[in-house]
């Protein structure tokens, strides 16, 4: 058969055909004309290729396959593309789980129309001195680092704590994870990062365009509510990175903000 029937019979294309005969893969016979006349044979070899290219073996390793009849050599191709899989799908289950947060905060920060009171799940760690967390952070994980964290924002609390005006205050931008998620790292927060306690919180949207200055006005849902109910901020604030917008040609990043009026060990939210 020609090479365009055989691509027909065993849905790969002729370039594919012809690379693989080129590899030694299949053995047609040149015709006086110069074109292959395919066989059955080497219908059967596209046949086994395929099934091997769908577990992931390279054309390297089915080639090496080809070239030793030794079963010991072939299962042990078998055992380590099985291990390849087996990684993958941890793989997928750790970016299944991550996904899911993210889900859950995105959902969370949906609802918060002016403020809203919610128990964190864990403690947060924060780092402001990225060079430093850059640097120990074990970038090893499947996933990498970013996967597990998410750009954060600091307001002192005595921000917080205090009355709204029109004047501007500080803030730092940095990223930040929960205590648990930076142990699968192996890292250990230094000196210089900030721990957010677990806890009861307020919480706020905020929309963020300079990283370094926000208006009181802008936090003023936070402070009030706080001066109102008798609550006074026990900590500083930590952030989660809703999403990015593009608005007239400016970036503005809408944090969904929080900080704790209230200690406690609870794991779970309310």
């Amino acid at each position: 058969m020609k090479i365009n029937e055989l691509a027909r019979l065993s849905g790969i294309n002729p370039e594919t055909i012809r690379s693989y005969r080129n590899k030694g893969l299949l053995h047609p016979v040149k015709q006086e004309n110069g074109y292959y006349e395919y066989s059955a044979a080497d219908y059967v070899s596209l046949a086994y290729i395929r099934k091997m290219r769908g577990y992931s073996f390279t054309i390297d390793d089915i080639s090496r396959m080809y070239e030793s009849q030794n079963p010991e050599f072939l299962l042990s191709v078998f055992d380590h593309e099985k291990e390849f899989l087996t990684a993958q799908i941890a793989d997928l289950q750790n970016k299944l789980r991550f996904l899911e947060l993210e889900r859950r905060h995105v959902m969370e920060s949906s609802t918060i129309n002016d403020v809203m009171i919610m128990q964190s799940i864990d403690e947060k760690i924060d780092f402001y001195d990225l060079d430093y967390f850059l640097t120990n952070a074990h970038a090893s994980h499947p996933l990498g680092i970013y996967a597990m964290m998410t750009p954060t924002l600091w307001i002192d609390p005595d921000v917080l704590n205090g009355i709204v005006t029109d004047e501007t205050v500080s803030i730092r931008a940095g990223i930040g994870t929960y205590r648990y998620l930076l142990k699968d790292l192996n890292t250990k927060p230094p000196e210089t990062a900030i721990t957010i306690p677990n806890g009861v919180c307020i919480s706020q949207m905020l929309e963020v365009e300079d990283m370094n200055l926000i208006s009181r006005r802008q936090i003023m849902p936070m402070i009030r509510f706080a001066a109102e109910n008798n609550y006074h901020y026990l900590s500083g604030t930590t952030g989660y990175l809703m999403n990015i917008e593009n608005r007239g040609g400016r970036q503005i990043c809408h944090f969904r903000i929080r900080a704790v009026v209230e200690k406690n060990n609870v794991h779970s939210a309310v």
